[in-house]
């Protein structure tokens, strides 16, 4: 092997001295220019790409992140003033799962792990206080999970239970939150994060929560009177009424930008919302034709009634009868008798009746306004008149109802003028051009060196093929024959050295030494040469 290196050595020493000064540059520049691009390639292929792993985290929770990363091996870097942690992509799944196996982060304390490393001869003391600190860690998290939140603190009020209900605190929570810049909390995500707490801890209702911010601003206080009341309603309302105006004029803006260009207008949208709830309920009784109605029960009755034909005369009493020896009685004319039949019909009438319930929603739009400021360039009347139909037809214009627009257009400064616009374009178009290059570069560049990289190779070896003469032991005998026959004169000339008494074999062979004696004196390089061909025939 030490021979094989040995001889490659020599012959690179041999097709490097055999170049002149101008192809000696050449084959250095190649050479350091194929293994710069190899280095870069070597070190861009290595290089990791980091990225986030966690962001806004607590001191605590960067420090057991941190020690948990270098007991691990996996390489990091700190940002944000040690608030964010990354590591490279390739690791980042990983090493997440390896982190919430472990509770990491805790995101303002820890959970319920907690209990996982009890050991024995703990108090009851001990587990109240792990058990509330447990509650505490586990809301802080799960109101930190939320987008708007950057960080949030629990605490928790727990009083004992007292043997009188009369006598028994109720149970309290005051929730800390830090908001992410620019973000902001609805009323309703509020009321999310106190009914969360509430229903999460046992006898915990939300007249008892408390929220507030870092900057010592109150968001929830829970309180049944009527001001409270009122005031909740208020801000829920307004926040109602300044999404839908805030909804409606992006959606102009965006529509009308297409046309033209961003920057360009300006859409302010007024509405006029009433939140009362009412509440309307209305019979109407309709009679049929002949005012009768309709016929919803009947009851009929006939009755006959017997009368007689005479009546019976005289004078009643005693008087009459007292003094003959016979009474006397009242008599009747006649027997005859008659009769009569009374019928009676009972009939029960009603109406035909519509009830409407009605329910006026809440927040109904009484009237709408919307502001339109264009700029002017290359707008004629009859576009000024489209817009406005346009604007009117997006919004929803009821001009019944008392619905306004007003479109003016007006030279202002906007944002940006249509050459910044073009450049931006331009250059955004110019970007992805460089991106895309910058891709295929990547993808290219192995390739490509890969191909200088043996085309520089085989060009060396060809140059070596070209400088390196092997001979063979025929071709030095020839060459060295022509030698001596060309000095045979001045060998002539000579003095006569040799003794007779040797063979010819022996005088030719003297001959050719003194030959070669001479070449080596007078051309030291050819006869290296010719050596270096032997050894490499061999």
């Amino acid at each position: 092997m030490n021979e094989k290196l040995e001889r490659v050595r020599n012959q690179g020493l041999t097709v490097w001295q055999s170049l002149d000064t101008g192809k000696k540059i050449g084959v250095a520049v190649v050479s350091i220019t194929v293994l710069a691009g190899l280095l870069y390639l070597a070190a861009s292929t290595g290089r990791q790409d980091f990225v986030p792993l966690y962001t806004g985290l607590t001191s605590a929770d960067a420090y057991e992140v941190v020690e948990h990363l270098k007991s691990a091996g996996v390489p990091y870097k700190l940002d944000d003033d040690g608030k964010t942690i990354l590591v490279p992509v390739a690791n980042k799944h990983e090493v997440r799962l390896e982190l919430a196996s472990q509770g990491l982060p805790q995101g303002g304390g820890s959970g319920f792990e907690l209990f996982d490393t009890q050991g024995f001869g703990v108090t009851e003391f001990t587990q109240k206080v792990n058990y509330r600190r447990a509650l505490e860690g586990e809301l802080a998290r799960t109101f930190a999970a939320f987008e708007q939140v950057e960080y949030a603190k629990v605490m928790l009020a727990m009083p004992e239970p007292q043997l009188y209900s009369d006598k028994e605190q109720p149970v309290t929570a005051s929730i800390s939150l830090k908001l992410r810049p620019g973000k902001s909390l609805s009323q309703s995500q509020i009321r999310g994060i106190v009914h969360l707490a509430s229903a999460a801890v046992e006898g915990l209702t939300p007249a008892h929560v408390t929220v507030v911010d870092t900057g010592g601003n109150v968001l929830w206080v829970e309180d049944d009177s009527e001001a409270s009341v009122m005031g909740r309603l208020s801000v829920s309302q307004l926040e109602i009424k300044e999404y839908y105006e805030t909804t409606l004029q992006r959606s102009i803006e965006s529509m009308l930008e297409k046309v033209v260009g961003p920057g360009n207008v300006a859409i302010r949208v007024n509405a006029l919302m009433n939140f009362d709830q009412e509440e309307s309920d209305s019979e109407i009784l309709e009679p049929l034709a002949g005012g009768l109605g309709v016929l919803i029960s009947e009851q009929v009755f006939a009755e006959e009634i017997s009368q007689p034909g005479a009546q019976a005369q005289g004078v009643p009493g005693t008087a009459s009868n007292v003094d003959t020896d016979v009474p006397v009685y009242q008599g009747v004319e006649g027997t005859s008798q008659s009769s009569v039949v009374r019928n009676e019909a009972i009939r029960n009438y009603d109406y035909s009746r519509t009830i409407t319930h009605v329910k006026k929603g809440y927040g109904r739009i009484e009237r709408l306004t919307v502001s339109a400021l264009i700029h002017p360039a290359g707008l004629t009347e009859d576009d000024i008149d489209n817009v406005r139909a346009i604007i009117a037809a997006a919004a929803g214009i009821d001009e019944a109802r008392g619905d306004e627009i007003v479109v003016h257009t007006m030279a202002f400064k906007p944002r940006f003028s249509d050459e910044e616009l073009n450049a931006m374009a331009l250059e955004a178009e110019k970007e992805a051009e460089r991106e895309a290059l910058r891709q295929y570069i990547r993808l290219a560049a192995p390739i490509f060196l890969g191909l200088v990289a043996v085309i520089f190779g085989l060009v060396v070896l060809r140059m070596m093929r070209r400088r390196i003469q092997v001979y063979s032991p025929e071709q030095v005998t020839a060459q060295l024959q022509a030698a001596a026959v060309s000095e045979q004169p001045e060998a002539e000339e000579a003095p006569e050295l040799v003794p007779e008494e040797r063979s010819p074999e022996e005088l030719r062979k003297e001959q050719i030494r003194q030959q070669l004696e001479r070449m080596a004196r007078e051309n030291p390089e050819e006869v290296a040469k010719l050596v270096r061909g032997w050894l490499v025939e061999e």
